[in-house]
Protein backbone atom coordinates (compact mmCIF):
# COMPACT_ATOMS: atom_id res chain seq x y z
CA UNK A 1 0.00 0.00 0.00
CA UNK A 2 1.07 3.20 -0.58
CA UNK A 3 2.24 5.10 2.27
CA UNK A 4 0.90 8.51 0.69
CA UNK A 5 -2.18 6.83 -0.46
CA UNK A 6 -5.11 7.31 2.63
CA UNK A 7 -3.84 11.06 3.27
CA UNK A 8 -4.21 11.97 -0.31
CA UNK A 9 -7.67 9.99 -0.70
CA UNK A 10 -8.63 11.91 2.62
CA UNK A 11 -7.16 15.61 1.13
CA UNK A 12 -9.41 15.51 -2.14
CA UNK A 13 -12.38 14.26 -0.21
CA UNK A 14 -12.31 17.32 1.80
CA UNK A 15 -14.14 17.79 5.09
CA UNK A 16 -11.01 16.08 7.09
CA UNK A 17 -8.63 18.19 8.81
CA UNK A 18 -6.93 16.53 11.63
CA UNK A 19 -5.23 13.38 11.71
CA UNK A 20 -4.28 11.49 15.02
CA UNK A 21 -1.48 8.77 15.20
CA UNK A 22 -2.75 6.95 18.66
CA UNK A 23 -3.84 3.68 20.21
CA UNK A 24 -2.61 0.13 19.39
CA UNK A 25 0.72 0.91 20.80
CA UNK A 26 4.17 3.50 20.42
CA UNK A 27 3.69 4.92 17.18
CA UNK A 28 7.31 6.07 17.31
CA UNK A 29 8.18 1.91 17.18
CA UNK A 30 7.20 2.22 13.60
CA UNK A 31 9.23 1.86 11.54
CA UNK A 32 8.21 4.65 8.80
CA UNK A 33 6.37 6.76 11.46
CA UNK A 34 8.47 9.72 10.53
CA UNK A 35 7.62 9.51 6.52
CA UNK A 36 3.89 9.21 8.20
CA UNK A 37 4.17 12.50 10.11
CA UNK A 38 6.19 13.88 7.07
CA UNK A 39 3.34 13.05 4.56
CA UNK A 40 0.54 14.16 6.95
CA UNK A 41 2.10 17.52 7.05
CA UNK A 42 3.01 17.49 3.26
CA UNK A 43 -0.41 17.22 2.90
CA UNK A 44 -1.41 20.05 5.35
CA UNK A 45 -3.27 18.26 7.18
CA UNK A 46 -3.33 18.70 11.23
CA UNK A 47 -0.94 16.27 12.85
CA UNK A 48 -1.53 14.92 16.29
CA UNK A 49 0.47 11.87 18.04
CA UNK A 50 0.15 10.15 21.19
CA UNK A 51 3.18 9.43 22.65
CA UNK A 52 5.02 7.84 25.57
CA UNK A 53 7.96 10.08 24.41
CA UNK A 54 10.78 7.99 25.66
CA UNK A 55 13.28 5.61 24.91
CA UNK A 56 11.95 5.86 21.13
CA UNK A 57 12.32 9.09 21.12
CA UNK A 58 15.47 10.50 20.35
CA UNK A 59 17.14 13.87 20.00
CA UNK A 60 17.05 13.75 16.22
CA UNK A 61 13.91 12.81 16.15
CA UNK A 62 12.82 15.83 18.11
CA UNK A 63 14.29 18.17 16.04
CA UNK A 64 12.77 16.87 12.81
CA UNK A 65 9.44 16.96 14.52
CA UNK A 66 9.56 20.59 15.25
CA UNK A 67 11.12 20.99 11.59
CA UNK A 68 7.91 19.25 10.25
CA UNK A 69 5.72 21.48 12.33
CA UNK A 70 3.66 18.29 13.86
CA UNK A 71 1.39 19.91 15.65
CA UNK A 72 0.53 18.34 19.15
CA UNK A 73 2.35 15.83 20.96
CA UNK A 74 0.34 14.01 23.62
CA UNK A 75 2.42 12.41 26.16
CA UNK A 76 0.81 10.03 27.81
CA UNK A 77 3.19 10.10 31.58
CA UNK A 78 0.81 9.55 34.38
CA UNK A 79 3.41 9.83 36.82
CA UNK A 80 5.04 12.25 38.80
CA UNK A 81 8.13 10.70 40.34
CA UNK A 82 10.18 7.96 39.08
CA UNK A 83 9.40 5.00 41.53
CA UNK A 84 5.53 5.54 40.29
CA UNK A 85 6.52 5.64 37.20
CA UNK A 86 8.62 2.60 36.86
CA UNK A 87 6.42 0.84 39.14
CA UNK A 88 3.33 1.07 37.00
CA UNK A 89 4.86 0.77 33.65
CA UNK A 90 7.39 -2.02 35.17
CA UNK A 91 10.05 -0.43 33.06
CA UNK A 92 13.32 0.62 33.91
CA UNK A 93 14.91 3.86 35.77
CA UNK A 94 16.10 4.57 32.00
CA UNK A 95 12.69 5.30 30.56
CA UNK A 96 12.30 7.67 33.05
CA UNK A 97 15.41 9.46 32.67
CA UNK A 98 14.76 9.05 28.83
CA UNK A 99 11.18 10.93 29.45
CA UNK A 100 12.35 13.96 31.49
CA UNK A 101 15.29 14.09 29.18
CA UNK A 102 13.15 13.85 26.07
CA UNK A 103 10.44 16.74 27.99
CA UNK A 104 13.09 19.33 28.60
CA UNK A 105 15.00 18.87 25.53
CA UNK A 106 12.01 19.38 23.24
CA UNK A 107 10.78 22.46 24.63
CA UNK A 108 14.41 24.00 24.69
CA UNK A 109 14.62 23.60 21.35
CA UNK A 110 10.96 24.72 20.96
CA UNK A 111 12.44 28.56 22.51
CA UNK A 112 15.69 28.07 20.72
CA UNK A 113 14.70 27.98 17.09
CA UNK A 114 11.19 30.06 17.75
CA UNK A 115 8.77 27.45 17.08
CA UNK A 116 5.54 26.79 18.64
CA UNK A 117 4.88 24.14 17.51
CA UNK A 118 4.53 20.91 18.30
CA UNK A 119 2.17 21.93 21.30
CA UNK A 120 3.70 19.81 24.22
CA UNK A 121 0.92 18.42 26.25
CA UNK A 122 1.77 16.20 29.10
CA UNK A 123 -1.36 13.45 29.84
CA UNK A 124 -1.86 12.26 33.40
CA UNK A 125 -4.56 9.52 33.85
CA UNK A 126 -5.39 9.43 37.74
CA UNK A 127 -5.66 6.25 39.13
CA UNK A 128 -5.56 4.80 42.90
CA UNK A 129 -2.01 4.28 42.71
CA UNK A 130 -0.76 8.03 41.18
CA UNK A 131 -3.36 10.33 42.45
CA UNK A 132 -1.40 11.26 45.45
CA UNK A 133 1.32 12.50 43.31
CA UNK A 134 -0.46 14.83 41.32
CA UNK A 135 1.24 17.81 42.90
CA UNK A 136 4.86 16.02 41.10
CA UNK A 137 3.04 15.77 38.33
CA UNK A 138 2.70 19.32 37.52
CA UNK A 139 5.80 20.27 39.10
CA UNK A 140 7.41 17.87 36.59
CA UNK A 141 5.56 19.46 33.51
CA UNK A 142 5.97 23.09 34.62
CA UNK A 143 10.31 21.66 35.66
CA UNK A 144 10.07 20.82 31.95
CA UNK A 145 8.89 23.71 30.19
CA UNK A 146 5.55 21.79 28.44
CA UNK A 147 2.95 23.78 26.97
CA UNK A 148 -0.65 22.48 28.42
CA UNK A 149 -1.36 19.69 31.28
CA UNK A 150 -4.51 17.67 31.38
CA UNK A 151 -5.67 15.13 33.92
CA UNK A 152 -8.36 12.61 33.07
CA UNK A 153 -10.19 10.23 35.85
CA UNK A 154 -9.42 6.63 35.26
CA UNK A 155 -12.80 5.25 34.27
CA UNK A 156 -13.50 1.47 33.88
CA UNK A 157 -15.13 0.11 31.04
CA UNK A 158 -15.46 -2.68 28.59
CA UNK A 159 -11.88 -2.08 27.33
CA UNK A 160 -9.95 -1.10 30.44
CA UNK A 161 -11.81 -3.46 33.30
CA UNK A 162 -9.98 -2.17 36.39
CA UNK A 163 -12.83 -0.58 39.12
CA UNK A 164 -9.79 -1.39 42.02
CA UNK A 165 -7.70 1.35 40.12
CA UNK A 166 -10.80 4.13 40.44
CA UNK A 167 -9.91 6.85 42.63
CA UNK A 168 -12.05 7.09 46.35
CA UNK A 169 -13.98 9.84 46.97
CA UNK A 170 -11.63 10.94 49.36
CA UNK A 171 -8.77 10.55 47.07
CA UNK A 172 -10.53 13.12 44.63
CA UNK A 173 -11.12 15.56 47.08
CA UNK A 174 -7.73 15.60 48.45
CA UNK A 175 -6.09 16.14 44.38
CA UNK A 176 -8.58 18.65 43.99
CA UNK A 177 -7.38 20.22 47.45
CA UNK A 178 -3.21 20.13 46.16
CA UNK A 179 -4.41 20.78 42.45
CA UNK A 180 -5.82 24.14 43.68
CA UNK A 181 -2.87 25.25 45.61
CA UNK A 182 -0.68 24.38 42.68
CA UNK A 183 -2.68 27.05 40.24
CA UNK A 184 -2.60 29.55 42.91
CA UNK A 185 1.74 29.02 43.28
CA UNK A 186 2.01 28.72 39.38
CA UNK A 187 -0.61 31.16 38.37
CA UNK A 188 -2.12 28.75 35.89
CA UNK A 189 -5.09 29.95 33.45
CA UNK A 190 -7.62 27.11 33.49
CA UNK A 191 -8.95 26.10 29.92
CA UNK A 192 -12.00 24.30 28.77
CA UNK A 193 -10.82 21.15 26.58
CA UNK A 194 -12.71 20.87 23.68
CA UNK A 195 -14.21 17.45 23.91
CA UNK A 196 -15.08 17.51 27.72
CA UNK A 197 -13.00 14.40 28.09
CA UNK A 198 -10.93 15.73 30.71
CA UNK A 199 -11.72 16.90 34.59
CA UNK A 200 -8.69 19.35 34.54
CA UNK A 201 -6.87 21.21 32.03
CA UNK A 202 -4.70 24.11 32.29
CA UNK A 203 -1.82 25.64 30.36
CA UNK A 204 0.17 28.80 32.02
CA UNK A 205 0.96 32.39 30.14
Amino acid sequence: VELGGPAKHLGNQGGCEEILICGGGEPFLHPQIMDMISHVKSTNFYCQVTTNFSNSITDERIDKLIELQTNQLIINTSAGTEETYCNTRKVKKSAWEKLVHNLTYASNKKKEVGSVNPEIVTKFILTRTNVHEIGEMIDLAVETGVDVITFKRFLSNSVYNGDNLKITKEQYDTSRLILKNKIREYEFKEIVDFNGMFNFNYISE
